[in-house]
């Protein structure tokens, strides 16, 4: 994931994307980033059947179990 924690997340936080999320099916894990300022700061980890919510999506709840089926 060396590019979804690098260019991507500059790239989205210099366009000022509010949220960043990253899923990883090998670990079964998911990441929720905040951006602060210019960069991202990791607000949430979850894994395997915990859930991260997003309150800039309007407390979207994404169950991670879910994602594993």
């Amino acid at each position: 994931m060396p590019i979804d924690r690098g260019l991507k997340m500059t790239t989205y936080a210099r366009a000022g994307v509010q949220g960043y999320w990253l899923v990883d099916p090998d670990q079964r894990a998911g990441e929720q980033y905040v951006l602060e300022g210019d960069t991202y700061r990791l607000a949430a980890r979850a894994t395997g059947h915990q859930s991260l919510t997003s309150a800039p999506l309007g407390g979207l709840v994404v169950d991670l179990s879910t994602v594993w089926e």
